[in-house]
């Protein structure tokens, strides 16, 4: 269901008028620690170590289902070479240190850390994946 505040669909859940929430885990976990919300699955292939109590889904009996929320830094097309690889550097440089790998754990997050053209080879992957499942589903999608 589209919602036009993402508050409301927390209200929503939390009180039972919508029974499922699809979402990351940094957004709910403060929900589910409270005791608002139940995290029955996770979708990584590990369990979280914020939420170790959690399976994942394969765990709880749907081995195939792996999406996952990713971000990721983009530049506009064009963007010199030189200026990807530097940032490309200090990106993983920050994602490495013990500060901000403490962080992410804290709110269910893990850093991947890759080159560019491994991200766009996931990103391509990904879309091919999901327009597939999206055709299949039957949604119209809007233009």
């Amino acid at each position: 269901m589209p919602y036009k505040e993402y508050g409301q669909i927390l209200t929503d859940v939390e009180t039972g008028r919508v029974t499922l929430l699809f979402d990351s885990t940094g957004a709910v976990l403060p929900h589910v620690q409270a005791g608002k919300l139940y995290a029955f699955a996770v979708t990584g292939p590990q369990r979280l170590g914020s939420l170790p109590e959690v399976p994942t889904f394969a765990e709880a009996g749907l081995p195939a289902y792996e999406p996952s929320v990713n971000y990721g830094l983009f530049a506009p097309a064009g963007t010199p070479q030189s200026v990807i690889e530097t940032l490309s550097i200090a990106c993983a440089t920050v994602q490495k240190s013990k500060e901000i790998q403490e962080i992410l754990a804290r709110y269910g997050f893990s850093s991947l850390g890759t080159t560019p053209g491994k991200f766009a080879s996931y990103i391509t992957t990904e879309r091919e994946r999901w327009i597939k499942v999206v055709k299949a589903s039957g949604v119209l999608l809007g233009h």
